[in-house]
C-alpha cells in the first residue's frame, strides 16, 4: 500500500514534467531538496516529518505549474492560480 507522500510525489511529478526539460530538472531538484530539508528539520524537532516533506514539495507548486516567478510567493501565499 502506498503512503500519502508517495501519492503526492507522483502527482507533483506529473505537474512538473509538463514543462521544458531544463525546467523539469531545476524544479525537481528544488522541490525534492526543499522537501528533504523540511523533513530533516521537523525530525530534529520531533515534529511530523512527512507533513513537513509534503509542505516542502508544495511550497512553490503554483510557480512550477506555470506561474509567473515575479509574484509566485504572493500568489502561493494567497492560494491564487498562477497568472
Amino acid at each position: 500500500m502506498e503512503n500519502g507522500l508517495e501519492v503526492l510525489r507522483r502527482k507533483l511529478d506529473q505537474i512538473v514534467t509538463d514543462n521544458e526539460f531544463g525546467q523539469i530538472c531545476m524544479y525537481a531538484s528544488h522541490m525534492y531538496g526543499v522537501s528533504k530539508f523540511c523533513a530533516l528539520l521537523a525530525a530534529k524537532r520531533d515534529l511530523n516529518a512527512k507533513l513537513a516533506a509534503a509542505c516542502g514539495m508544495l511550497h512553490d507548486i503554483g510557480y512550477m505549474a506555470g506561474g509567473n516567478s515575479d509574484n509566485h510567493a504572493k500568489e502561493g501565499r494567497n492560494g491564487q492560480k498562477p497568472s
